[in-house]
This record gives C-alpha cells, structure tokens and sequence, in this order.
C-alpha cells in the first residue's frame, strides 16, 4: 500500500509541479519593506519530493539503475532521471518488490514528501501561507535539536484547521542566481 500511495503521490506531484510551479518566479514582501524573490528548479524536484536520486548513480547500483530506465546515468541530470523514473515506475517498483537488498527507491519517504509538496502547492496556489525569516542555530537553541538547514526563509501551511502541525518548505537564497530556491520539505509542530 505504501508502495503505490508513494508512486501515485510522486505522479501527481510531478504533474502538478510541470503545470503551475516549473519556470515561474514568485515574490513576497514582508510587512518590514523586505521583499524576496524565489522559484523552483527542476534540479531540485527530485530531492524536494523524497527521491534520493544519488542513489542510482551509486556504483552498486548503475548498472541496475541503467538497465530499468535504458539511459547511461552519467548523462542525465535529476530532472530528466526523475522524468525517467516516472516513466519506467512500473519497471521500478516490480525491481523493488522482487529485490528489497537492492531497492532504488524509498516509497515511505516519496509518500511523506509528496504528499507534503502536493499540500505545499495546493495552500501556495491558494495564497493561503506564511513566510518568517529562519535562524536554525535559534530553532536548535529552542528546540533542543540538531535541525541541519542552509534554509534562511521559511513558509508555512498549516496541515488542518487546528492549526497545530504545518508543512514547512525552506529557501535559501542562491547568490549565483540572486534568489531563494526551495531546499527542503518538512513538518513541524509549531513555527516560531
């Protein structure tokens, strides 16, 4: 069950991210004058939607990784080896059930992270988010956790109407492009 919620939420997540969110830039302007500007990358969609696409470039792994997706791997970005994924999910998941000890993908951490970027898109979309500036050495300090983030700038949604849990994906502002690129998915308790 988890296998095929994690691939139908990995579809619909790709599907969503190519109809709205691909080549867009967004802007938002904080209440003190600050304004940010920001957009999702292809190379990053993978990692944002739980696929550890490292892993099929992974020695142990290419050759296997080559032969279900008919690519050489070392010619391929993350996108177009996401794109590919996609495309040969069948192949992948029937590879995965028959092998566990040689797995490509993790569907437990595809679903939570789909699942959280299809929420993210839809409240995003909607309008309906927060965005505050983030200081992790501050959120560890609070927190009493070891939190690793390059994030800078959070936003936020709330997962319910309890307004308790929030799916959170952090940016981090990119100087070689002179924006915020999403880097990272997670929930969290509260947002402070």
């Amino acid at each position: 069950e988890k296998l095929v919620n994690g691939i139908e939420k990995l579809k619909e997540a790709c599907e969503a991210y190519s109809k709205k969110l691909r080549n867009s830039e967004y802007r938002i302007n904080f209440s003190d004058g600050e304004e940010i500007r920001f957009r999702f990358f292809d190379i990053n969609l993978a990692h944002l939607l739980g696929v550890d696409y490292k892993s099929f470039y992974h020695e142990s792994l290419k050759s296997i990784s080559e032969k279900i997706l008919d690519v050489d791997i070392s010619k391929v970005n993350s996108y177009e080896l996401l794109s590919r994924i996609i495309l040969y999910i069948d192949d992948i998941a029937k590879h995965d059930s028959q092998y566990p000890n040689t797995q490509l993908l993790n569907y437990n951490q595809i679903k939570y992270k789909s699942t959280a970027f299809l929420h993210i898109y839809k409240k995003f979309l909607e309008f309906n988010f927060g965005c505050i500036d983030f200081d992790v050495n501050v959120y560890n300090t609070i927190n009493n956790q070891s939190f690793k983030t390059n994030s800078t700038k959070l936003l936020f949604m709330p997962i319910d109407d309890n307004m308790k849990l929030f799916y959170v994906i952090g940016l981090k502002y990119d100087e070689r492009i002179n924006m915020y690129r999403p880097e990272t998915i997670f929930y969290t308790e509260n947002i402070s």
